[in-house]
């Protein structure tokens, strides 16, 4: 069975229960072992890494640091998987360290990517697992923790947005976009993308926002980096991103833009 054992497939019975023999055999196949000491660091918040982590034996720690503040958020034990960029863009906001000695199967993003005429099913069933057993989001939600710091405010206005360079120099031509909404630290605004595979390109992009405003300014520019992308329930190739500013706005210029 790959980098499953035998004597661990019990640990993964309601996995197998929900796909095809083959399924899961090519899946057995590809992961790859990590073995993980107590205190080690499986991954930490601010990580782009887009891993699929199986947890088959051992403890995961999951918190997230706000502030000075490092919040306990849950445990993870054997048979939950773990994986906050696998299934939507973003940079990790929780990080997961291992309590117990712990082994933990890999799967990567691209050979996932790689199946996708073979196994057009398996990414949807994987997928549904997680959320089953994933309590993150929900415990986020529950103990009122915002994992975006500062207060957000709807807005709705067109902004142009263009890629920037190491210089922080624009390049190429950008587009429009509508935004959704702003705070003192960052915004969100909507792209259309005709394939779900490209939004991953844009994590981790360094951008620059013109964004106009009333008054004698007029236009306000703001660069950072994107730091997640999500799928809206709106239309099928519509995207919301989230999008960091390199310095936080203040007082002033947040309600210029506000109005």
């Amino acid at each position: 069975m790959g980098a499953i054992k035998k004597e661990d497939l019990a640990v993964w019975a309601t996995l197998t229960d929900q796909l095809t023999a083959h399924e899961f055999k090519t899946l057995c196949d590809e992961l790859r072992e990590l073995d993980f000491n107590p205190r080690d660091t499986v991954v930490a918040q601010g990580d782009k890494n887009d891993t699929l982590f199986f947890i088959t034996q051992g403890s995961i720690k999951v918190s997230h640091q706000s502030g000075s503040r490092e919040l306990f958020i849950t445990t993870l034990n054997r048979g939950q998987i773990a994986g906050e960029s696998f299934f939507a863009p973003s940079l990790w906001t929780v990080t997961l360290t291992s309590l117990t000695p712990s082994r933990v199967h890999v799967l990567p993003q691209s050979t996932l990517n790689s199946w996708q005429e073979k196994f057009p099913e398996l990414r949807a069933k994987l997928h549904s697992y997680y959320l089953a057993g994933n309590t993150i989001a929900g415990i986020f939600e529950k103990k009122k923790l915002e994992r975006r710091q500062d207060q957000r405010f709807n807005l709705m206005r067109t902004i142009q947005v263009h890629p920037v360079d190491n210089r922080v120099k624009p390049i190429g031509r950008g587009f429009r976009s509508e935004t959704m909404d702003i705070s003192y630290g960052g915004m969100a605004f909507l792209v259309r993308i005709s394939r779900r595979e490209s939004a991953r390109l844009l994590l981790g992009r360094r951008m620059q926002i013109t964004l106009p405003v009333g008054g004698k300014e007029q236009f306000l520019t703001f660069r950072g980096m994107i730091i997640g992308i999500q799928p809206t329930l709106v239309l099928e190739n519509e995207f919301s991103v989230h999008f960091t500013f390199d310095k936080p706005l203040d007082q002033q210029h947040l309600q210029a833009v506000l109005g």
